[in-house]
């Protein structure tokens, strides 16, 4: 569904180490906008696959200036069945441990007004989630198998820029 609504999406991909301990919770405070309220868990709900799970809250622009963002983030660890689940566990770092890769998603929008009432599933991020989400998954479940046993890296040579 198109709208006039503005999102920005950060898609991360590293070992565990570096995407599960830089979280909103404390990169956006310490760039001076503090948190309003506390965080919360939401299920994003997408046709066709596993009900994932997100962290949101709001951030204020403090002395910084600007906007109040309303940020989403969740982590997708790639496993043996293939399937792409997106999780925010309460203890990330703890929970994926020395994970090599691990994937983190953010939904970032303009937040609502303090005090009004919120359904998460119609914020501008979650309905663009969805959407990501559904276009997303069956690439990361490509991703997430084997490297073929005849699988050849390419090499300079094959470099047509070289």
């Amino acid at each position: 569904t198109e709208t006039d609504a503005i999102v920005n999406l950060w898609l991360i991909v590293g070992h565990a180490h570096d995407t599960a301990e830089h979280t909103p919770d404390f990169c956006y405070p310490s760039q001076g906008y503090p948190m309003r309220g506390g965080m919360e868990h939401q299920q994003v709900k997408v046709d066709g696959l596993p009900e994932s799970e997100v962290w949101t809250a709001v951030f204020e622009p403090g002395e910084a200036g600007g906007i109040a963002k309303r940020v989403f983030w969740g982590w997708f660890k790639p496993t043996d069945t293939g399937e792409v689940q997106w999780v925010a566990p309460e203890k990330s770092r703890w929970f994926f441990g020395n994970t090599p890769v691990l994937f983190k998603v953010y939904f970032t929008s303009r937040a609502e007004k303090d005090g009004d009432e919120v359904d998460f599933a119609e914020t501008d991020s979650v309905r663009f989630a969805r959407e990501f989400l559904r276009e997303v998954s069956p690439l990361l479940v490509k991703a997430n198998q084997p490297v073929p046993e005849d699988f050849v890296p390419p090499t300079k040579a094959d470099d047509p820029t070289t």
